[in-house]
C-alpha cells in the first residue's frame, strides 16, 4: 500500500534521530516505518514493505525522500540520507477491529504507516513499540482500530539491537 507523507511525530520522549544511507530506489514518506537492508557494507534503509522486514526495524522516517531513485553503487553514491527517529511517541493507523491498550505491543501493519496487535511468526519478538493511550482516547484505556482511528505508539529501534524480545 502507498503512503503519504505525514508528520505523525506526537511527542519527544527519550528519543534519538540519526542520519541514514538510502537505499537504491528509496519510496520513503515522512512518518514511514523503515528497515535496514544491507550487507556488511552497505548500510541503508528502506520503508518497511511487509512483516518480513519487522526483524531490520530502525525507526521512523522523519522527512521524505524528495527523489525515488537514487541509483546503485557503494554508499558514496547515493544520496546523503535520510533522519530516522525512535524513543518518542508516533501516531499510526490502525488494523480494523484490532483492539490497542496502553502498554500493548503493536507491529508493522498493512503498510509503513499501519499498526497492528496482532502477532504472528514474522513479527513475533518484532513488536514496532508500545501503546501509549491518551486519556482523552478510547474508553477505559483502550482503543479498537477502523478507518481513521489512530493510536500513539512509542517506537523502539529493533536493528541492530532488539529492544522489545
Amino acid at each position: 500500500m502507498a503512503t503519504t507523507p505525514t508528520n505523525n511525530l506526537k511527542k519527544r520522549v527519550k528519543g534519538t534521530h540519526e542520519p541514514f544511507k538510502l537505499g537504491a530506489n528509496a519510496s520513503i514518506n515522512q512518518g514511514d516505518l523503515v528497515t535496514f537492508i544491507g550487507g556488511a557494507n552497505n548500510h541503508y534503509v528502506q520503508s518497511s514493505a511487509n512483516d518480513a522486514d519487522s526483524g531490520n526495524q530502525v525507526g521512523v522516517a522523519l522527512q521524505t525522500v524528495p527523489v525515488t531513485s537514487i541509483g546503485a553503487g557503494d554508499g558514496n553514491n547515493r544520496a546523503a540520507g535520510i533522519e530516522v527517529g525512535w524513543g518518542d511517541v508516533f501516531t499510526f493507523k490502525t488494523t480494523a477491529n484490532d483492539t490497542y491498550s496502553d502498554g500493548d505491543k503493536v507491529y508493522l501493519g498493512a503498510d509503513a504507516q499501519t499498526v497492528t496487535s496482532t502477532q504472528n511468526n514474522n513479527t513475533a519478538n518484532n513488536a514496532v513499540g508500545y501503546v501509549k493511550v491518551d486519556p482523552n482516547q478510547g474508553a477505559n484505556g483502550t482503543i479498537t482500530g477502523g478507518s481513521g482511528v489512530y493510536v500513539d505508539v512509542e517506537v523502539l529501534r529493533i536493528f541492530p539491537s532488539k529492544d522489545l524480545t
